[in-house]
């Protein structure tokens, strides 16, 4: 999906998932439920979760699949955002959110 808008709030069932590739950089914004994303070239699995927020560079391709339901907000970035964004700034823990995102049938709710 490529974008021409400055923002687009979109939603994602669980296990649907969305090629998303700008001429520009962008931001996703985490609004609810759990997105597991992917690039091109890249090693790193970002998990974001509610309040979350993973700024892309220019060109990336990042795949993007629903581990949840999930509802997310897409914006173009300020190019000094995408220089200011490290990985740890997400600050997610893959398996934990995988865990939390897949619970085996017949597995008692978290308290």
């Amino acid at each position: 999906m490529n974008f021409s808008c400055n923002s687009l709030t979109t939603t994602l069932a669980r296990d649907e998932l969305l090629s998303l590739t700008d001429t520009n950089a962008f931001e996703i914004v985490a609004q609810s439920g759990c997105l597991w994303i992917t690039l091109d070239n890249d090693t790193r699995d970002i998990i974001l979760e509610p309040g979350q927020r993973q700024t892309f560079g220019a060109g990336e391709r990042a795949l993007l699949v629903a581990l949840k339901n999930s509802q997310f907000l897409i914006h173009k970035a300020a190019p000094q955002a995408v220089v200011a964004a490290k990985p740890s700034q997400t600050g997610f823990d893959l398996f934990g959110a995988v865990r939390r995102a897949f619970k085996p049938v017949g597995s008692p709710a978290a308290a």
